[in-house]
């Protein structure tokens, strides 16, 4: 029986979306019996409780909602096929609903097909008028720029007419191919300082020369993808700040999925940045967090990414607020992956634990924490040789410092851009710890390669430590 499949599409919509899914599975074209429906609203009722295998067991199902009936496991597989069959029309449906210009270029086709002129050219100005001030605009916008214009190209009965309408299908194709073409640019930029990659950069010279030049800002979508990907090749706080600058004044008219990777990048950028030491980029950070908050788009699937709240406790606790910190954990470790959600919630309670001066109760609560994920190993690690230090367990700080950087040598995902700021942090603090009593010339040259040194991890710690022993 297709449960999981079922329970998988279902847990990932909305309140709004799972009404609207009963609604349309109530429909009078759609044909669905009784029997069916009351299983579809079962799924509904108790998706959130998908990680419990005994409530869509099929005797559990039996028993709460067909207590009198015998159902073979045939007709078990024909009720899940069909309603599987049901919830993937409703997506399409929903997909039609929400998109107006996919509505209209749909409804505009089948009109012109069926040669109702009338009606075609009000539906026709309809289309334009929505290209032109486009709702919920996503990569797909000048594909439908393009289809539009060859659609009222094929409609014309002589081509002498449309002077101008190959030059709009011509510049559409391009900025389409333009835009989606930054996208993977930027998301190959984007992997590539995260993850250890092969594969190079495509050269590109001519388009970015062009658009150095704003000669293809016919489009919101080119010029921030543009910026995007100048943003991750230069590191350039210029470009994010353009970025930023356009999602505020366009963000409304942009639609949801479209939205996701640009905050992404944009509070990727932000982590980038306060690991120069640029500790200001944190109230960005959070701000960028408030906004998904307040869209409802912060959960992935309806579950938190983990290393998403990671970032919020600490981007949270670089600017004070630890309260702040404290009610992330609280109210997002709920929507954490079910298997790895005692370790997460522990790490964050750790973190603020730490920030607190509270290390002993930090150092406990890393010593529950199991999470397999690279990142959070890096960040553990970490974590555990800042306690060891402030504790002054020197001994146990040298013997982690050499297992953490083995463990660095050893893993081939990891990008050496990251590696290289791992490793100069553990080289950073443990010259700190071999640094003895008062050094005016030792605090000055620890102090000048930690501002000097661009790539490294918590820079802004290493120097208030090094501050703190320069001190008499």
């Amino acid at each position: 029986m297709n449960r999981t499949k079922l329970a998988e599409i279902i847990k990932g919509l909305d309140k709004k979306d799972r009404n609207k899914l009963k609604k349309f599975a109530q429909m009078p074209l759609l044909t669905i019996s009784s029997m069916e429906l009351k299983l579809l609203r079962y799924f509904i009722q108790n998706v959130d409780k998908s990680d419990d295998e005994t409530v869509f067991s099929k005797e559990a199902i039996q028993n709460k909602i067909f207590p009198n009936q015998v159902i073979t496991s045939k007709s078990w597989n024909y009720l899940a096929n069909h309603i599987l069959e049901l919830v993937r029309e409703f997506l399409l449906y929903n997909l039609v609903i929400k998109s107006m210009i996919t509505r209209w270029f749909l409804l505009t086709k089948v009109i012109l097909d069926h040669g109702w002129k009338k009606n075609y050219r009000s539906s026709l100005k309809k289309l334009q008028n929505l290209l032109e001030a486009p709702i919920n605009r996503d990569e797909h916008h000048h594909l439908f720029e393009y289809w539009t214009n060859k659609l009222i190209i094929g409609s014309a009965k002589s081509n002498r007419k449309l002077p101008d309408e190959m030059d709009k299908v011509n510049q559409a194709l391009n900025s389409f191919y333009i835009e989606n073409k930054l996208m993977v640019m930027t998301e190959m930029a984007n992997r590539k300082q995260i993850i250890q990659s092969k594969s190079s950069l495509p050269i590109w010279d001519n388009i970015i020369d062009s658009l150095e030049s704003k000669q293809f800002y016919n489009s919101i979508g080119i010029e921030i993808y543009f910026h995007l990907y100048k943003m991750m090749t230069e590191e350039s706080e210029n470009h994010y700040n353009n970025v930023k600058e356009a999602l505020a004044e366009n963000g409304k008219t942009f639609s949801i999925e479209y939205k996701k990777p640009i905050y992404h990048y944009l509070m990727n950028r932000c982590m980038a940045f306060i690991n120069q030491g640029k500790i200001e980029y944190a109230h960005d950070y959070l701000g960028f967090i408030d906004q998904m908050v307040r869209e409802k788009i912060i959960l992935e699937g309806g579950e938190m990414p983990p290393p998403r709240l990671k970032n919020m406790v600490s981007a949270s606790l670089l600017v004070n607020k630890d309260n702040w910190a404290e009610n992330y954990v609280n109210s997002f470790s709920q929507f954490l992956p079910k298997s790895d959600r005692r370790s997460i919630t522990l790490f964050g309670q750790a973190q603020i634990n730490f920030y607190r001066a509270e290390y002993r109760m930090a150092l406990k609560k890393l010593n529950g924490f199991t999470f397999k994920d690279m990142y959070y190993r890096i960040a553990y690690e970490i974590l555990l040789l800042k306690i060891y230090y402030e504790l002054k367990d020197f001994d146990a700080l040298f013997k982690r410092a050499a297992t953490f950087r083995k463990y660095l040598s050893r893993e081939v995902k990891l990008s050496d851009r990251k590696k290289t700021a791992v490793r100069n942090f553990i080289k950073g603090l443990t010259d700190i710890v071999k640094y003895k009593g008062y050094d005016k010339q030792k605090t000055e040259e620890l102090t000048a390669y930690f501002e000097k040194e661009k790539i490294i991890t918590d820079r802004e710690w290493l120097l208030s430590k090094v501050k703190k022993k320069g001190q008499r």
